[in-house]
């Protein structure tokens, strides 16, 4: 009984991680060739060539940043202030004020 022949075109895919990510960083760097394309050239299924794309991204992507907490950037001038000279708050009676006091403040002063 004859053998069937197989398509010479299939190859099988890389066994180890270094080798798909290859592949996966082809991909990522030719704009022009769509994940279809690229599937039937490297005879890759869908689903395979998506999970390991994502896993290339998640691994390779220049902006992962740990899930969870994000940094945090305090300024220390105030935020009423603009361009170094300051600015006025509130004006009560002829008296001026340049930054933020509490409502209880103002009311003292306004009676």
């Amino acid at each position: 009984m004859e053998q069937p022949k197989q398509d010479v075109r299939q190859r099988k895919l890389p066994l180890n991680r270094v080798d798909t990510f290859r592949l996966m960083e082809e991909f990522e760097k030719n704009d022009k060739l769509s994940a279809k394309r690229f599937c039937e050239q490297h005879s890759m299924a869908n689903n395979t060539f998506y999970y390991w794309l994502k896993r290339y991204r998640e691994r390779h992507s220049e902006t992962a940043v740990s899930k969870g907490f994000i940094p945090l950037v305090v300024k220390t001038t105030s935020s009423y202030s603009t361009s170094g000279s300051s600015c006025l708050f509130a004006e009560v009676n002829g008296i001026r004020l340049y930054q933020a006091v509490p409502a209880e403040y103002l009311r003292t002063l306004a009676s």
